[in-house]
Parts: structure tokens; C-alpha cells; sequence
């Protein structure tokens, strides 16, 4: 970004809109070009999860996932209401 009160450099560069600055077009290029990276990288996982799926080993593995993802849930919840109910005790305590 160029210091304020600098003169902004509104030249176009071949294949961008008009009346955008250079940097401003790069940036929104790299921009855009990142969030489809991005966008086909999730298709594609889900396109490579959904055959492994189909196969006996890759039911077998997501099975697994699933229940370590569930007992991780189930333990972070468990965590967080017991610490919730120390607080509340300590905080009984204080009003007591």
C-alpha cells in the first residue's frame, strides 16, 4: 500500500479489471486463487473418503475414527462439567 497522500498507480496490467490498482489485482488473484485450492482440495478428500469407504478395511477404519472422535468428544465434555461444577462449589462457597 503506498504511503498516504502517494498518487496510486491505476495503469492496467494486461487481463486485469480496469480501474484497479496492481497490487489491489494481485492480491484478489491470489485471493481467489487460494480459496479454489482450498475448495478442490475438500472435493477431493471427500471424493478419496467416499471410495476408501466403500471397501470393507476403509468401513472398518472410519468406524474407528468415529468412536475415538466420540470418546475424545465424550471426554472433553466430561472435563468441562467437572470443572463446572468445581467452580460453581468454589463459588457457592464464596457467597456463603
Amino acid at each position: 500500500m503506498p504511503p498516504l497522500g502517494a498518487p496510486l498507480d491505476w495503469s492496467e496490467p494486461s487481463g486485469s479489471a480496469p480501474g484497479a490498482p496492481r497490487d489491489e489485482i494481485g492480491q484478489r488473484e491470489h485471493f481467489v486463487k487460494s480459496i479454489l485450492w482450498f475448495a478442490t482440495g475438500i472435493v477431493a478428500g471427500f471424493v478419496v473418503a467416499h471410495q476408501v469407504n466403500q471397501t470393507a478395511q476403509g468401513r472398518e477404519f472410519f468406524t474407528s475414527v468415529d468412536a475415538k472422535a466420540k470418546a475424545f468428544g465424550r471426554a472433553v465434555a466430561d472435563g468441562y462439567h467437572e470443572r463446572e461444577a468445581e467452580l460453581r462449589s468454589a463459588a457457592d462457597e464464596l457467597l456463603d
